[in-house]
């Protein structure tokens, strides 16, 4: 029924298979932490609804989550990354691609992160 859709408790609780869609990225990832299983003394709130927990990707996550130094927070998601696709916790089942096609006389766009945009230095690009 639709007032048990609306219940998080029924919802956490209820004995089948989850699918959804949501943004994907490093912080995404991040979020697979213990903190983030759906309990009672949370009040059911949390998107590790699986209920998936290692408490060494735990650890990394909570170094990625308060490391500034870019190259670090780069070896951090690789090695959650690694732990992650051994023990599935989730599979994915589509993948959007989104390509972008330019002119090779346009100088600028370069990588970005999945969360990010491809437009994230517009203000550099140049026409040549």
């Amino acid at each position: 029924p639709a007032a048990q859709a609306q219940d998080p408790e029924v919802r956490a609780t209820f004995p089948s298979m989850y699918t959804s869609s949501g943004p994907f990225g490093e912080t995404t990832l991040a979020s697979y932490t213990p903190t983030q299983i759906p309990r009672a003394d949370n009040r059911w709130n949390g998107s590790n609804r699986g209920g998936w927990s290692n408490q060494n990707f735990a650890r990394l996550a909570d170094q990625f989550n308060t490391s500034l130094d870019r190259p670090e927070r780069d070896r951090l998601i690789v090695e959650m990354a690694r732990i992650f696709s051994a023990e599935e916790p989730v599979i994915s089942l589509h993948f959007n691609a989104i390509p972008v096609a330019f002119s090779a006389a346009l100088r600028g766009p370069g990588p970005y992160t999945a969360d990010g945009t491809f437009a994230w230095n517009v203000q550099q690009w140049e026409l040549r």
